[in-house]
């Protein structure tokens, strides 16, 4: 590769807006970029040399990755320590033993999802209350159509006995 083409492949890693790290089979942290410190909210030299699991409440899909149970990965997550949900592509670098994820920050959609299904639940639940106090509405109005109906019947029962009588 030549130093151009070296000093693009550098600067498409620092540029990347996608969180990129590589790691072993110990998931030991060995480069990051710094998109993947930006998502997670995390500091470069606080971050080289350590494990996955130091950064990550659940660390199943790099673990399952190392055992080679798939060859490439595709998961999504979302990462309560952090406020963040990420898809992650996992894959293995097979000729340099590592493994790289590659992290898609997905948390504004995935925030303005959860805030759409917030407004569809209140909307559920107001039409719910309209159509709750409708019914109460047309029963009451039934009610009193019914007796009123009735004391017209009786009313007019009591006519027709009067009328036939004379």
């Amino acid at each position: 590769m030549t130093d151009a083409a070296k000093s693009l492949w550098q600067l498409l890693w620092e540029y990347d807006p996608n969180g990129l790290v590589v790691f072993n089979a110990a998931m030991e942290i060995l480069v990051i970029n710094p998109a993947f410190l930006q998502i997670f909210s995390l500091e470069q030299d606080s971050i080289i040399g350590k494990n996955l699991k130091e950064l990550f409440d659940n660390t199943n899909d790099f673990q399952q990755l190392i055992r080679g149970s798939e060859e490439r990965m595709v998961k999504e997550a979302y990462h309560p320590e952090y406020g963040c949900y990420v898809q992650k592509v996992l894959f293995p670098v097979r000729d340099e033993n590592v493994y790289a994820c590659i992290v898609v920050d997905q948390t504004e959609s995935w925030k303005k999802e959860q805030e759409y299904r917030q407004i569809q639940s209140e909307a559920v639940m107001r039409l719910n209350e309209l159509t709750t106090k409708q019914m109460r509405a047309a029963q009451k109005i039934a009610s009193l159509l019914g007796e009123t109906t009735a004391e017209t019947k009786v009313n007019v029962l009591k006519l027709q006995h009067l009328l036939e009588g004379d």
